[in-house]
């Protein structure tokens, strides 16, 4: 044959009308040998029919596209011989170069790959789309749609990006990314559709947010496991970031709408505890990825403004409890308009009281840690809130002592009304029950 064509380039439309036979009858072939592989196996049923792996969707493509692949490099081997071209000396897997101007074989041998796998376009991208459509997991169709990018760049590299075969796979690929994307947009919406059980007093991460986290989990898992390594922060940041959007926007408001719409019938549910459980555990999900770092700061504000609305909350809850909430108020509104030992909640008598049940309260095991921050799942968060509060009751402690002080406030004997009561008017002395430095953070031990 190759000497065939190399007496027939003496007579172009003889030649031409060979090549079209040749053609005609590989594409036969090919099809003929696909639709083999894909019903009855290789020879004694070995290797098996690749339709008998068709419940497997990720093996039922992949062997599709390897056939296919591994028929496009026999092709090649036949025509390079045909032709009596010597190979480019290209290693296996890596990019074959294509020039604009290749040469009279090049050409020859392009067109006729082209016309070879053509009529296997069909019914590769038939079975393809089939199973893209008949998947209900959007994880399966994440990998199916990562599988197919993996071999539109092999392909592309093999054959060319003009090839029919490669502009099949691309829009095939499209649609599998699309389809993936409808999927989990329709979880989304059904997420958010989902209320919490009122009769449940738990304030961690409900089941649904728990089932969407895994699925977003593994999802982030096979894009990190399809990076090639040689791509910048910017390309692997854009290669997911609109499904990021997709499930992580949806599962911080249902966290928060849900749980807003359940403090209205359980007043007493402790919705900030609850919001911050479930913040801080889709954070814990996509913080071990380097790809979602703009995704982590949205989701660190929104856990920052919950800290910022519980360390109020429960500071202002000690303060109850330790007797000081009526007096500190009084002392922050105090206008001077008249002294401070006239105003009802701080007289003499009202305020010793209160200094005794600061007194008593300092003993308690609240000053260590707080019943209602040990439901927060984040230690740290339990650490942060709690000493922010205390730093901030052991300043307001200092103001009320400066007030009691105050000459203009007309306390008699001002010194020995704070220090009948344990810390005895000594602030230093609150900060070292509390464990902290006078600027808040925990002291070291």
């Amino acid at each position: 044959m190759r000497e065939a064509v190399t007496r027939l380039r003496k007579r172009p439309e003889l030649l031409t009308e060979a090549l079209s036979s040749l053609s005609q009858t590989r594409q036969s072939a090919l099809q003929s040998h696909f639709l083999t592989a894909l019903t009855r196996g290789g020879p004694s049923g070995l290797p098996r029919p690749i339709e008998l792996h068709a419940h497997d969707p990720m093996r039922y493509v992949g062997d599709m596209l390897a056939w296919v692949h591994q028929s496009i490099a026999a092709e090649r081997e036949f025509l390079e011989s045909l032709f009596g071209v010597k190979s480019d000396g290209r290693m296996v897997g890596s990019a074959r170069i294509f020039r604009e101007k290749n040469s009279e074989e090049e050409e020859w041998m392009k067109e006729l790959m082209d016309l070879a796998v053509k009529r296997l376009c069909v019914p590769l991208q038939g079975r393809i789309q089939q199973t893209i459509r008949s998947q209900e997991s959007s994880i399966v169709l994440y990998k199916i749609a990562n599988l197919l990018q993996f071999y539109v760049v092999t392909m592309k590299n093999t054959i060319g990006p003009d090839a029919v075969l490669c502009k099949v796979l691309t829009e095939t690929t499209d649609l599998a990314y699309q389809t993936f994307f409808d999927s989990i947009e329709a979880q989304c919406r059904a997420l958010l559709r989902i209320g919490l059980d009122n009769e449940d007093p738990s304030v961690t991460p409900p089941i649904p947010i728990l089932d969407h986290t895994q699925i977003l989990r593994e999802v982030m898992s096979v894009y990190q496991s399809s990076l090639l390594g040689d791509e910048d922060t910017e390309e692997q940041v854009a290669g997911f970031k609109k499904a990021l959007d997709i499930m992580v926007d949806p599962a911080i408001e249902m966290c928060i709408n849900a749980a807003e719409q359940k403090k209205v019938i359980k007043p007493r549910w402790d919705i900030q505890v609850f919001v911050l459980n479930c913040l801080s555990y889709l954070l814990s999900v996509i913080e071990p990825f380097e790809f979602t770092k703009a995704k982590q700061a949205v989701v660190q504000e929104a856990i920052d403004s919950r800290v910022a609305i519980l360390i109020e909350e429960h500071y202002h809850e000690i303060m109850m409890d330790a007797g000081l909430e009526e007096i500190a108020l009084t002392c922050e509104k105090h206008d001077d308009s008249e002294p401070l030992s006239r105003v009802f909640a701080t007289q003499p008598q009202q305020l010793q009281a209160g200094l005794r049940s600061f007194s008593r309260w300092l003993s308690m095991s609240d000053v260590v840690q707080s019943p209602r921050l040990s439901y927060l799942t984040v230690q740290r968060l339990q650490t942060k809130i709690h000493h922010a509060a205390l730093a901030k009751m052991a300043k307001t402690y200092e103001n009320i002592c400066e007030q009691v002080r105050r000459k203009e406030n007309k306390y008699e004997a001002a010194s020995t009304l704070l220090g009948s009561e344990r810390p005895f008017g000594q602030v230093g002395l609150v900060w070292q029950i509390f464990g902290l430095q006078e600027d808040g953070d925990e002291e070291t031990r």
